[in-house]
């Protein structure tokens, strides 16, 4: 029975034929081609580059899908160019349509390719491509250019088919070199075609070397390459695609579901309208622990928030010895209950609206009242109280940014390590959990001072005071 392939093409991964083709799969690639029980799974994310174990893989594959353009499974034991019986161990023979499967194996390795692989790669880009993107036309070439004019196979086929069958046959390295040496003699212009070992084999680089990577350190920012990262995106059908969802595919219904939805969003697009009116124009959402840093105003201290600024409702807690923000009910709606109630909370009502955020410009202006201190690596700035304002400690340097100062979002905290936050001293309190919980006795005379829940104020009994506790 051939191998039926068509459940590779149905979106829903929870219909039973998707399902009872990754086991097909599962049966087939474990039976041919595992390694100490495991196989390089064809995931979207692991791109047949990890090996996984059979239940790994069969998750990836119902969690994430399969790759579409993997129709041939030559990591797994299928020959490389016909349909083979599940029951029978595979052939390695040539196939007509080979060449196209290795140009779809090519946009695999490079996250694929949206560009159209008749024009010159500087046409594709409109510059010349460097790092990956170089890598991956200087392939696209070799997968196009035939081994010599009699030939039907392409360079780049040649050496995959050859390093699969050594592969599948467990060929040694030297004599996978031996072959090669023989070849490179057999075959017209075999020494331009050929490489001249299995480690040049398996580099897949260019005559000269130029595009040989680079070892660099993980995690030093300046490698960053964000130019070719994002022409890597766009390389991929199906990744570019999804670069384009928020404006050809995103539902427009009110209900916010992504970035695209927000007003923030909608307020760039308004007052930059040639960036938005192409959908391929990326915009960028620079994550750092470094909050303060991000906007110039210190988080520390009475005025702590960057957003309410100087209207920020902060109390040093003497006993506690720590600061504390305050008088949230600004932010519920005027109308609501909970500003009324005074038992609850601080004793008094709410009745003031919520702060105002400073717009660019605003925020612009107040820092023009002091001199911006200079930056020296390895030198702390001492704060100089005569020499600032409000909160302010240093102009941030994304200001340069012309459209910086027009975002109505310019930081903003993280929400999930908010709640997780707030999520562990609701339970250690609750919990009582020694050295974690909030409510012990400082924070009970911190009640005192303020003057408020009386119901939980220490009881002092000659020379021992006691605490009620609430459960």
């Amino acid at each position: 029975m051939a191998l039926d392939k068509s459940w590779m093409g149905i979106e829903n991964r929870k219909d039973p034929r998707y399902i009872h083709g990754v086991e097909g799969f599962l049966t087939y690639a474990f039976r041919h081609e595992s390694i100490e029980d495991a196989i390089s799974c064809p995931c979207l994310k692991c791109r047949n580059v990890d090996y996984k174990q059979k239940f790994e893989v069969r998750y990836h594959l119902l969690k994430d899908g399969i790759l579409k353009s993997y129709t041939i499974w030559y990591f797994h034991g299928e020959s490389l160019n016909e349909d083979v019986d599940i029951n029978d161990d595979p052939i390695v023979n040539d196939d007509q349509d080979f060449d196209d499967d290795i140009i779809a194996l090519v946009n695999d390795i490079y996250g694929g390719s949206n560009v159209n692989i008749g024009m010159d790669s500087n046409e594709a880009v409109g510059e010349e491509p460097k790092g990956y993107a170089a890598m991956f036309y200087h392939l696209l070439r070799e997968a196009k250019e035939k081994l010599h004019p009699e030939c039907e196979l392409s360079k780049l086929a040649a050496i995959v088919k050859l390093l699969h069958m050594k592969s599948f046959h467990r060929w040694t390295n030297r004599s996978f070199d031996d072959l090669l040496g023989l070849l490179r003699e057999l075959i017209p212009n075999g020494k331009q075609n050929f490489p001249k070992s299995y480690s040049s084999a398996r580099k897949w680089k260019s005559d000269e070397g130029k595009n040989k990577r680079k070892k660099t350190p993980y995690k030093v920012l300046r490698y960053f390459p964000l130019k070719p990262r994002l022409q890597k995106l766009f390389m991929s059908s199906q990744v570019a695609s999804d670069m384009r969802w928020h404006k050809e595919k995103r539902i427009n219904d009110g209900i916010m579901r992504h970035p695209a939805d927000s007003l923030a969003w909608k307020s760039f697009n308004e007052q930059y309208g040639s960036f938005a009116s192409d959908a391929r124009n990326v915009k960028l959402g620079l994550a750092t622990d470094a909050y303060g840093d991000l906007s110039g105003w210190s988080t520390k201290g009475y005025k702590a928030c960057p957003a309410c600024h100087k209207y920020t409702s902060a109390k040093h807690l003497a006993c506690s010895k720590k600061m504390c923000y305050m008088d949230h009910r600004r932010f519920l709606p005027p109308s609501h209950k909970w500003r009324k109630d005074t038992k609850s909370f601080n004793g008094f009502r709410e009745t003031r609206a919520i702060p105002k955020p400073l717009s660019g410009d605003e925020v612009l202006m107040e820092l023009e009242t002091f001199t911006q201190m200079p930056f020296n690596r390895g030198i702390k700035r001492k704060y100089d109280a005569s020499n600032s304002f409000e909160n302010w400690r240093k102009k941030s340097i994304f200001f340069q940014l012309p459209y910086w100062k027009t975002l109505l979002i310019r930081h903003n905290l993280d929400v999930m390590h908010i709640e997780k936050n707030v999520c562990d001293n609701v339970l250690e309190t609750i919990m009582n959990i020694k050295g974690k919980t909030k409510d012990n006795l400082n924070s009970r005379y911190d009640l005192v001072s303020m003057d408020i829940r009386h119901e939980l104020h220490p009881i002092v009994n000659g020379n021992n005071v006691c605490i009620l506790l609430f459960l």
